[in-house]
């Protein structure tokens, strides 16, 4: 319902007195349709709890853990990455988060079915923050293979514990992660998936996600933003 409401005021935007959005992607999409607004990206709390492992049940000797969390609107991509799950032997795929879309659960949990993936893909629904934090900490890899999305908040939590991230290369990937992440072109490939997760080279390097991430922490960010608002209240 709430999708169902964005989706109409979106059709009223230019009515709108202010408009804010929550990337340069988003904001520069809306300027190719003649609309102004400001740029505040999303802001994050760094983790106040020390993370467990969640993932007890499953041999880390045996199993690797790729690792998403979110929606499974079509626009996510879910489906590709599942098919992918047929290649790779030594990991798991553990998504988290309500499915939103029925439809499209339905249609995953048929073809993990079909393809015998019930031991190597796990769908969980909505689990708290800390559970969260807690898979996050126990995976070894973040895919994130969306095809669209206005910011994409869930890479950033998986820096914040120093992830390798893998993800579709769209512009707002680019714009948030920069050189910190691994990029697959053909996201709806899932060959392409396969490759790019037994072969990245990319090492994790601490120093530049951590510079990265930190232009999202609320404690550095949150005056600057503030002030902006109120120039945008007040005006």
């Amino acid at each position: 319902m709430k999708f169902y409401f964005l989706k109409i005021n979106y059709l009223f935007i230019k009515y709108f007195d202010e408009i804010i959005t929550v990337s340069l992607t988003t904001q520069k999409d809306l300027e190719k349709k003649g609309h102004k607004s400001n740029m505040i990206y999303n802001l994050f709390q760094e983790p106040s709890n020390k993370p467990k492992y969640a993932l007890n049940k499953i041999n880390p000797n045996k199993y690797k853990v790729l690792l998403n969390i979110g929606s499974e609107h079509s626009f996510k991509n879910i489906t590709t990455i599942i098919k992918t799950m047929k290649l790779l032997k030594e990991y798991i795929f553990v998504k988290v988060g309500n499915p939103i879309s029925k439809k499209n659960r339905n249609k995953n949990v048929k073809l993990i079915r079909k393809l015998n993936l019930e031991k190597k893909v796990f769908l969980l629904n909505k689990v708290s923050t800390q559970k969260i934090y807690d898979l996050i900490f126990s995976s070894n890899i973040y895919v994130a293979p969306s095809y669209s999305e206005g910011f994409g908040r869930t890479t950033i939590e998986a820096q914040m514990f120093n992830k390798k991230i893998i993800c579709s290369n769209i512009t707002i990937n680019r714009e948030i992660l920069g050189k910190t992440a691994s990029y697959v072109k053909k996201v709806n490939n899932p060959y392409s998936w396969y490759k790019k997760i037994l072969n990245d080279k990319k090492k994790i390097n601490n120093y530049m996600i951590k510079k990265n991430y930190s232009r999202f922490l609320y404690k550095k960010n949150a005056q600057k933003y503030f002030k902006l608002l109120n120039k945008i209240i007040s005006s």
